[in-house]
């Protein structure tokens, strides 16, 4: 059926695996040429086996608009993954010699290492220079130092420094001796849906594993080797630790 009159509804069919689920966005569209594509919707709880239920309504405002004259089809049976992880902030832990960077979910530690080298998991840092205008540091790889790896000397004269994951929701970023690295400075995080470090959520739903998308960073828009715009976009800025502060400030410290 070819047709371009009417529109599609679609719903969430209830079932004893989607208790507590909802479908949400836009859940009607038109029709054209016999299809409708909706391409706004979400379904709010992951799980097995769901179901959606499609209609069809030639008329929407008449009295010949009734559910009994749709026409009702199910969707094949199929799994909702999770959401992918959210990167909630990027702070310094109480010692300051160490970034955490804190999810908004627990995580499947991206597949890394006890202790990783944190170059797999991140682009760049943005920092202001003397004038006030934002660089870009270029992250190297392990081996590949050169007179584009200022990140050497930022991050800590040991390069790379070492990730590692405390818990499943923190990754925590140890800087070597006489680091750079100061609040507010901009981190880049890589993305590359294929390089090694594979941030998921996984959850395990009846003996059966459901895996997210891979938390997909903001990507970095105007920022090269040379200079960012007036505010980089795309970075994540490390946050001052407010305990340290007020330790600071209790000392009469200046901030």
């Amino acid at each position: 059926n070819s047709t371009s009159v009417g529109v599609a509804l679609v719903n969430l069919v209830p079932t004893a695996n989607n208790r507590g689920a909802e479908i949400r966005g836009v859940r009607t569209a038109n029709i054209i040429a016999g299809r409708a594509t909706f391409s706004e919707i979400t379904i709010t709880c992951p799980g097995l086996a769901y179901r959606l239920e499609m209609r069809y309504r030639r008329w929407l405002y008449s009295s010949l608009s009734t559910e009994a004259r749709d026409v009702v089809q199910l969707s094949l049976p199929f799994d909702v993954v999770p959401a992918p992880p959210r990167l909630e902030s990027v702070r310094w832990a109480d010692t300051y010699t160490t970034v955490l960077f804190e999810f908004d979910r627990a995580t499947n530690r991206g597949n890394m290492d006890l202790a990783s080298d944190c170059s797999d998991f991140l682009s760049g840092i943005a920092k202001r220079d003397t004038n006030g205008k934002w660089i870009f540091h270029p992250i190297c790889n392990a081996g590949t130092e050169g007179p584009t790896c200022e990140i050497t000397r930022i991050l800590g004269e040991s390069f790379p420094p070492v990730c590692s994951w405390p818990e499943a929701r923190t990754l925590k970023m140890d800087l070597g001796s006489n680091a750079q690295l100061l609040d507010d400075d901009f981190i880049f995080l890589k993305h590359d849906r294929a390089g090694p470090v594979q941030i998921r959520v996984e959850i395990d739903i009846e003996g059966k594993l459901l895996s997210s998308p891979v938390m997909d960073p903001p990507k970095t828009i105007g920022c090269n080797a040379t200079h960012c715009p007036i505010s980089p976009v795309g970075g994540y800025p490390v946050a001052r630790n407010d305990k340290l502060t007020r330790v600071f400030l209790d000392m009469g410290a200046e901030i």
